[in-house]
């Protein structure tokens, strides 16, 4: 198919045999709802080191580095611990839980060097304004969701609906 071949163009040419396998092992893996396992997918494209061209191998191996890190920042992005909690303990306990809650973000902001560019920062802080709209401090959440805003829309897709949701909510609440 020539639309096919387009969008693979720079992928390397393999084996057929090879090519087929790991073909299908990355197809499961790209459409797999439960963790991978890269380190196996890892060894079985080392056994192709002396059978394929070294570029195809080490090709095989970034695309695996890509679908582990897409894994991960999906998880990040599902992360809903925060504003899943519950909050019904008084007004003063759901300060204190908040206040952990910033206290988190805010040790993972400092131990990082990309910041919100991180997707587990911005997961957590994307969370923490949820947790805050659960509160009613709008203020605070749209600070944060404000904040958010160019690292959401770097990511684009399912990133920018969680931060949109969020921010529409906010808005209605503010009555805006």
């Amino acid at each position: 198919d020539v639309a096919e071949q387009g969008t693979r163009a720079e992928a390397p040419v393999l084996p057929v045999t090879a090519a087929a396998a790991v073909e299908r092992q990355l197809a499961a893996l790209a459409g797999s709802e439960s963790p991978a396992r890269f380190d196996e997918l890892r060894s079985a494209v080392d056994g192709f080191r002396g059978q394929a061209p070294d570029k195809a191998v080490e090709w095989m191996l970034e695309t695996i580095g890509h679908l582990e890190q897409e894994q991960r920042d999906r998880t990040h992005l599902m992360k809903r611990s925060w504003s899943d909690t519950a909050f019904e303990d008084g007004e003063a306990a759901n300060e204190k839980t908040l206040e952990g809650f910033e206290v988190d973000l805010v040790n993972m902001l400092r131990s990082s060097r990309q910041g919100l560019g991180d997707s587990q920062i911005l997961g957590n802080a994307i969370d923490l304004a949820g947790a805050y709209k659960k509160n009613y401090k709008l203020e605070q959440s749209e600070a944060v969701l404000l904040r958010c805003t160019r690292h959401a829309e770097d990511r684009s897709g399912a990133w920018m609906v969680k931060y949109l949701n969020h921010m529409s909510q906010v808005r209605m609440k503010q009555s805006r």
